[in-house]
């Protein structure tokens, strides 16, 4: 054997060295998305309006294909943009609970924005849902199931690959990806609830390294929208309700604590609003006010806890709910305390307004 035949060879048992792979830029990045928006906005939208539901599930399937065909194209390996790892049951629970408690962030953000700006209307799929005359459960593998993998795969996966190596921290990861997520869906009055998922599912991806998580809080999202659906399919609405499931006409008192709250507002302001009628047809501002302060109280310890979770068994250093040094847990106290008096200052107000303006 000559030197010229084996100059370029691996010795025996030595692993061939990989070839470098250059990263994908945020310009390539931003350009998919654009490229990604304008195809779904006109040749998606045309498969959605022939196809129905049957449309959505072949634009959805169309953004895994796309994306795959995306990663392959610029030489990357699927398993580095597409993290997809065992999970852990801690973090499982920890998903969940930074879901609960997205959710009712969610819910406080769109009952203030109707409250001060009455012209928002928050849309809903619900009738085309309900009038697609889909078998429910394929309408649940379409609506729940489907998302949670191939939008996961354009945004946590093609996306946020592309953005780790100019962005290198959680939150500033989570508000850009919460932007993209929140454009993706292409409708104004989603983009403040979609944004929020978004961020929170890219804050999870970021933390873990894993895939799993962040699709799991994308089906359970999904999921519960289209379960309640199922659940309240056929009922009518009343009209005049309250925008609070808990404080709608004549239920003030199925929440104890918030009746307290309640009665001792309307002991401030010198009034007094017993009357059923008067409670659920009440302001905007009174009722956004009272779910402002009741889910305010919720909305930090559920994220502080499932964070904590998330991160217990699958962060690289052991992660305590009770930091061990003082500086640790004034920030743990911080990151507690500050969100719930924000919560609470801007129940108080807005539910003053609303009692001034009964009274």
């Amino acid at each position: 054997m000559t030197y010229e035949e084996i100059k370029n060879s691996v010795p025996a048992g030595m692993p061939k060295k990989e070839k470098q792979r250059k990263p994908i830029d945020i310009k390539a990045v931003i350009g998919f998305f654009i490229g990604l928006m304008l195809l779904f906005s006109t040749v998606g939208a045309v498969i959605q309006l022939t196809f129905g539901m049957w449309g959505v599930a072949i634009t959805e399937l169309g953004f895994l294909v796309l994306s795959v065909l995306y990663v392959k194209r610029k030489h990357q390996r699927l398993k580095d943009v597409f993290p997809i790892k065992k999970p852990v049951w801690s973090a499982v629970l920890g998903t969940v609970l930074l879901w609960a408690g997205s959710y009712l962030f969610i819910m406080v953000g769109q009952a203030l924005l109707l409250a001060y700006y009455p012209d928002y209307q928050p849309s809903s799929d619900s009738e085309v849902l309900m009038g697609s005359g889909m078998n429910w459960f394929l309408l649940f593998l379409i609506v729940a199931v489907l998302p949670p993998i191939c939008e996961e795969a354009m945004h946590r996966g093609v996306i946020q690959y592309g953005l780790k190596e100019r962005i290198r921290s959680p939150w500033p990861m989570a508000i850009v990806m919460g932007l993209f997520f929140g454009l993706f869906h292409m409708d104004p009055s989603k983009f403040f609830y979609t944004g929020i998922l978004g961020g929170v599912m890219s804050w999870i991806l970021f933390q873990t390294g894993n895939m799993v998580y962040s699709s799991l809080l994308h089906f359970i999202h999904n999921a519960s929208q289209i379960l309640l659906l199922r659940i309240l399919y056929g009922t009518a609405v009343v009209p005049g309700a309250s925008i609070i499931p808990c404080f709608s006409a004549g239920s003030g008192s199925a929440v104890p604590f918030g009746s307290a709250i309640v009665g001792w507002l309307q002991t401030l302001a010198g009034t007094s609003v017993s009357d059923p009628t008067v409670l659920g047809m009440s302001s905007l501002f009174y009722q956004a006010g009272i779910l402002t302060i009741i889910y305010g109280l919720l909305i930090p310890p559920l994220m502080y806890l499932g964070n904590h979770l998330l991160l217990r068994d699958t962060a690289p250093r052991r992660h305590r709910l009770i930091p061990e040094s003082p500086a640790e847990r004034t920030h743990a106290k911080v990151i507690l305390l500050v969100p719930m008096g924000c919560f609470l200052l801007a129940g108080f107000i807005t539910a003053g307004i609303g009692l001034y303006m009964i009274s």
